[in-house]
């Protein structure tokens, strides 16, 4: 080989070379988005996990205030729960301050009222507070929408507005004394809205809630449903038991 040669060969690349480099290069740009991707795909991941947990304890922490305020009524010195808590639908009987319904494509609804007012500061279910100048009474209603699976509350009869995303079903099982035998303000089982009588729903001491929420993330075959209960304590007996 003459000196022209190395010469010609010194000043540029073979086809064969750039193709080999441009593969190369082809090759390190993919792997650097995947890791971009992957990095990207494992943020949003977080994120939605942790909103989705947040709205967990959110919709529970929320449920949980509400209910336990079933029952309450002012000045107990003046009042009582069965003069107070009249027959009015959906409630069948007096002191009744609890109720549901039970099925549906999104599950069970629960109703609960109190008698309050401004100085009492209990919160409603959509986040207000009560605020009447004299004592009334205060229905908080908890359903599903299936339109748009979110978890719904009324306030006295209202429209329901929406207080979290991504929920599918709603259940709900109240906690009673059924056996005359076991001691009051005890529970010997839980009943669905359905299986309760006029006298149950005079002896519910708690109930248990599920939310199931849609799984937002569903990643490495996860289920694509949620199940969160909890079992929620009544703060006040709600009738006779």
């Amino acid at each position: 080989m003459n000196h022209a040669t190395l010469k010609l060969r010194s000043t540029g690349f073979t086809f064969v070379e750039l193709l080999i480099a441009m593969m190369l290069a082809v090759f390190m740009m993919f792997g650097l988005y995947t890791i971009l991707q992957n990095a990207k795909d494992a943020s949003t991941a977080q994120t939605n996990l942790s909103q989705q947990t947040d709205n967990e304890r959110y919709a529970m922490t929320l449920i949980g205030e509400v209910v336990q305020s079933a029952g309450y009524f002012t000045a107990p010195q003046v009042n009582t729960a069965s003069a107070v808590f009249t027959p009015t639908a959906p409630f069948v009987t007096s002191g009744q301050a609890i109720s549901g319904t039970t099925g549906g494509a999104t599950g069970d609804t629960v109703t609960i009222r109190y008698y309050a007012y401004s100085a009492d500061k209990i919160y409603n279910c959509d986040g207000s507070v009560t605020s009447a100048a004299a004592p009334q009474i205060y229905t908080n209603q908890f359903s599903v929408s299936a339109a748009g699976n979110q978890l719904m509350c009324s306030v006295n009869g209202g429209a329901a507005v929406a207080l979290v995303d991504n929920v599918s079903k709603l259940g709900v099982l109240y906690g009673v004394r059924t056996n005359a035998g076991t001691p009051a303000d005890t529970i010997d089982t839980y009943l669905t809205a359905a299986q309760m009588t006029p006298a149950y729903w005079l002896k519910v001491v708690s109930i248990q809630v599920t939310v199931t929420f849609v799984n937002t993330v569903n990643v490495n075959g996860q289920a694509a449903a949620i199940p969160v209960t909890r079992t929620i304590a009544l703060m006040s007996a709600v009738g006779s038991v």
